[in-house]
């Protein structure tokens, strides 16, 4: 397996790193674990091969190959916060075996070998594999089988894709919702907040040449708000290509990541993004075909209330030191429980529901929650995007609504 260069620096830095790209995945979490008993469904085997597996990386990417019982039988033993799923499947002789090894490292690398069988016959073979997220997988090649030589080692998800995870960016790309290639053509400087190192404000201007994610179109002028931590003033790449990644609110457009666009990071925009956006489109069939097999819809039917809410503009958000945020919110739509359009409340997002306060960018969120008392403790926490939307509505049992049609109900 080819390693980045940067996994020669000091350990301490090492580790950091390999913990920002591996998001939270947690190191108790063993690096690989056979599923057992949970069979996936027949149609597998037109999709997989014994050295091309099904990557699973969310309850939508199962549920096309899994039935219902198999599918809530996999979301018992995997956590899809931390962890993928593969799927070989494959058809040749019984005595065929596909065996893994795990190499000393961290992150681990997991490299899986097919023995080939010696009888004639030909036997069905299925073996689903849940794989810590960091975990770097490769499959190597069977003497007598299609495909690879018995040396030659082939990641079944791409070299690059598997390459690009590790990026330090990775995660920030596939988590932002308009990803863009596109020239800095103005900076100008802003405030500059007194903390230490200063915070430095800057009104940039933009024109977009590449759209990955988002519905921004080339050639479009965007005027945008930035800003930086650092010692001395940045000097911004001005009249250079950047990689952006950008937050579009009602509030005004803002920058949450700006770097000049060398080709690896565009190759690793490109693969987050593309990953990104195949998710989204396997949410919205879901949404609109089988709302119920939806990754969210067990979360909006066991809830207390399901609520469209908005941050309130004269409320406060705040975070203790067990990771719990609490923050400020009016109903724009309730759609089960207790709360009405229009109210005021605490919500309380546990470490589990949003991690370091993250929420998702979005002017309207869906809540889910439990009553307790007085709190509202969130359990779930979405975009109000027209998918989850649908969901929320067949969990609910009520109308469903479009993004439009909230608009007009929220506070301003």
């Amino acid at each position: 397996m080819r390693r980045k260069a940067w996994l020669a620096m000091p350990v301490l830095v090492s580790l950091l790193l390999a913990a920002t790209v591996c998001g939270a995945a947690d190191p108790a979490v063993p690096p690989i674990r056979a599923i057992e008993g949970v069979a996936p469904q027949a149609s597998v085997f037109k999709s997989a091969a014994w050295d091309k597996p099904i990557v699973i990386r969310s309850e939508a990417d199962a549920a096309p190959h899994f039935g219902d019982e198999a599918l809530a039988a996999l979301r018992k033993q995997v956590d899809f916060a931390q962890q993928i799923v593969l799927v070989f499947a494959w058809r040749g002789s019984g005595q065929d075996r596909l065996d893994y090894a795990v190499m000393e490292s961290y992150p681990e690398q997991v490299a899986f070998r097919l023995k080939p069988g010696r009888t004639r016959d030909l036997r069905p073979h299925v073996h689903v594999y849940a794989l810590r997220a960091n975990v770097a997988w490769s499959v190597a090649g069977g003497r007598g089988r299609p495909g690879p030589g018995a040396d030659t080692p082939v990641s079944s998800d791409d070299d690059a894709l598997a390459a690009a995870r590790k990026h330090p960016h990775y995660r920030d790309i596939y988590d932002a919702k308009n990803v863009l290639i596109a020239t800095l053509d103005k900076a100008k400087a802003g405030s500059v907040a007194m903390s230490y190192p200063p915070i430095w404000g800057f009104d940039l201007t933009l024109t977009v040449r590449e759209t990955l994610r988002g519905p921004l179109q080339v050639g479009q002028e965007v005027r945008c708000g930035y800003s930086r931590m650092a010692p001395e003033k940045p000097a911004l790449p001005v009249g250079k290509r950047c990689l952006v990644l950008l937050s579009v609110r009602r509030g005004g457009t803002t920058v949450r990541l700006l770097e000049e666009a060398t080709d690896d990071l565009v190759r690793v925009a490109r693969l987050a993004a593309a990953e990104a956006n195949k998710v989204d489109e396997t949410h919205a069939a879901l949404a609109r075909d089988t709302p119920q097999k939806h990754p969210l819809y067990e979360a909006f039917t066991k809830a207390d209330g399901v609520v469209v809410a908005e941050a309130d503009p004269q409320g406060v958000v705040s975070h203790d030191r067990r990771g719990v945020t609490t923050q400020s919110q009016v109903c724009v739509v309730a759609m089960k429980g207790a709360l009405k359009q229009g109210d005021r409340f605490q919500a309380v997002f546990p470490p589990a529901v949003a991690p370091q306060g993250k929420m998702p960018d979005a002017d309207r969120l869906l809540l889910a929650y439990r009553r307790a008392g007085d709190t509202v403790e969130v359990t779930c926490v979405a975009e109000a995007s027209e998918a989850n939307l649908l969901v929320a509505a067949a969990a609910t049992g009520t109308p469903p609504r479009t993004p439009k049609d909230l608009d007009g109900r929220g506070p301003r």
